[in-house]
């Protein structure tokens, strides 16, 4: 599996998912993609995983880089996954 994190070069392959949903920001919860990531590998998914996330956890201080990432990584997608928390209210 390939995991290729913001801002990192896009290789497109025959299967790729891209993981969608809420980001956290500093001071905020952590990130759900690296369970996400861990699932995908138990299961053997054999291609690349797109995390629209600075592997450093370092954001940049311009978005440009980020958003042009994000669109030439969900367009390079065989799928896109979304993961959307819900609490029972």
């Amino acid at each position: 599996m390939n995991v290729s994190y913001a801002t990192q070069a896009i290789c497109p392959e025959s299967l790729s998912i891209f993981l969608a949903g809420p980001t956290p920001r500093a001071g905020g919860p952590t990130s759900w993609r690296p369970q996400a990531i861990q699932i995908l590998e138990d299961l053997g998914f054999d291609g690349t995983v797109y995390v629209p996330e600075p592997v450093d956890g370092d954001w940049a201080s311009s978005y440009d880089d980020q958003v042009g990432w994000e669109y030439d990584a969900l367009h390079a997608s065989t799928l896109i996954v979304f993961w959307v928390p819900r609490s029972d209210l």
